[in-house]
């Protein structure tokens, strides 16, 4: 073979490789521009599945809450979950200083749904003393208050602690009770008292019983299911439509065909290099 015709052939096979390199390349570059529109499809289509499958559970998660939430308010307790019931003592105590007590004290429950405490009232008598005029007299206090969450005064009337009501109570009602009959003149104070009193430091915990938590967490499922799936109807919002909707609308663009003619290319181009030596990839 003549020079000349070997350095046409070797400018052909020199040309003819030029051009494959040059189709792998926009070969290449389509994929790479495919994959990245394929990629924003996915985020894209990904993005407004997930905000429409919020939408259909929008209902159920406020049902839910509100079922919960209403169920914890009424002393129902959490669903799944054994809750602890803190139980306080309660007092009721009636007293008398020369000698008459009554005392009760169990555990309850303190919050809304508790009975409101009946005003505690406190009663102190003076001493009777002489008048001028020859008859007897002496001073009733009465203190009052509406809710009591510590022993304070109920130490200070079985301790008969006259000095707590004038240091502690500034409100009171002041009565002076007289008399023509014949009383002891002394010192002594008597105290009468009608006390409820919820103790705050003195508490029981306690944890729920099984049959409880399973009711309650049964109940809740059943509202938030049921309530949930009416207000999904009543919306008419179809989920499954509104996905297969979504999904038509960013379909992905298939590259494997462009990937194989890639391939086939490249082999072409190593087998027209010398030696193999050179690779494109």
């Amino acid at each position: 073979m003549s020079n000349k015709s070997k350095k046409t052939k070797k400018m052909r096979r020199a040309q003819k490789l030029e051009n494959l390199k040059q189709e792998a390349l926009n070969l290449k570059e389509e994929i790479n521009k495919i994959k990245k529109e394929n990629t924003k499809k996915i985020c894209i289509k990904n993005l407004k599945i997930f905000g429409n499958v919020c939408n259909f559970l929008c209902p159920f998660v406020i049902v839910a809450g509100v079922s919960v939430c209403s169920v914890v308010a009424f002393r129902g307790g959490l669903p799944f979950k054994k809750d602890e019931i803190t139980k306080y003592k309660r007092i009721a105590l009636e007293y008398q200083s020369d000698g008459f007590i009554n005392s009760e004290e169990h555990y309850e429950i303190n919050d809304w749904l508790s009975t409101t405490l009946p005003k505690s009232e406190v009663k102190i008598y003076s001493p009777w003393s002489l008048t001028q005029d020859g008859n007897y007299s002496r001073t009733i206090r009465t203190y009052s208050t509406d809710k009591l969450i510590n022993l304070n005064l109920y130490n200070a009337v079985l301790s008969q602690d006259i000095e707590y009501f004038s240091k502690n109570f500034s409100n009171y009602k002041e009565e002076i009770e007289f008399t023509n009959k014949k009383q002891v003149v002394n010192d002594s104070y008597i105290i009468k008292s009608n006390l409820h009193i919820i103790d705050k430091d003195d508490k029981l915990v306690l944890e729920e019983s099984d049959i409880k938590n399973y009711n309650v967490t049964i109940c809740e499922l059943l509202a938030t299911l049921g309530l949930g799936m009416l207000i999904a109807y009543k919306r008419n919002f179809r989920i499954n439509d509104e996905i297969r909707y979504i999904k038509s609308g960013y379909k992905i663009k298939p590259i494997k065909l462009l990937k194989e003619e890639l391939k086939m290319k490249e082999k072409k181009i190593l087998s027209l290099t010398k030696g193999g030596k050179k690779n494109v990839r």
